[in-house]
């Protein structure tokens, strides 16, 4: 994830979950792994040229998208093994649960969330999704700020 280092602000590759910035980070401290790493990556021609260096590991599952307004000029870049993402854990669980696709709804507003609409009956894009996952949604609902989970209960759960 070093590739990262030079063209991100914000990085985050530890264990426990914390941010720190990019000119801090010091990738030979990491005594165990991450769960994922998580950088705000300049929008740039070499931020581009890292994140394709990295989408070419085929171990890896690499969610690319506009960061919000607050880091503007930013992508937001989410890397996790290729197996540890959205749809996989709603796979496992729905062989756990014993509930199909057909009958399992997804809500999202992220990159990361078309994985979970791969693996869910109904699709549901919140307000402030990105135009990616709203063009798979089935539903759009009102932004998170303007209570869409709530509506998004009340019209497709309750």
């Amino acid at each position: 994830m070093g590739v990262l280092l030079p063209v991100s602000s914000v990085i985050d590759y530890f264990p426990d979950f914390h941010e720190v910035e990019a000119k801090d980070a010091v990738v030979d401290d990491i005594s165990e792994e991450a769960p994922y790493v998580f950088a705000f990556v300049r929008d740039t021609a070499e931020g581009a040229a890292a994140i394709e260096k990295i989408k070419s590991d085929s171990s890896l599952s690499v969610n690319v998208h506009y960061a919000h307004e607050a880091w503007e000029g930013y992508l937001n870049v989410q890397i996790t093994d290729v197996r540890a993402d959205k749809y996989h854990g709603v796979m496992a669980l729905q062989k756990i649960v014993d509930v199909d696709l057909a009958h399992t709804l997804a809500i999202g507003d992220s990159g990361n969330d078309i994985p979970l609409f791969q693996a869910a009956g109904l699709k549901i894009a919140m307000g402030n999704a990105i135009e990616e996952l709203k063009n798979l949604a089935d539903h759009t609902v009102a932004s998170v700020d303007d209570d869409g989970f709530v509506e998004a209960m009340k019209r497709f759960v309750l």
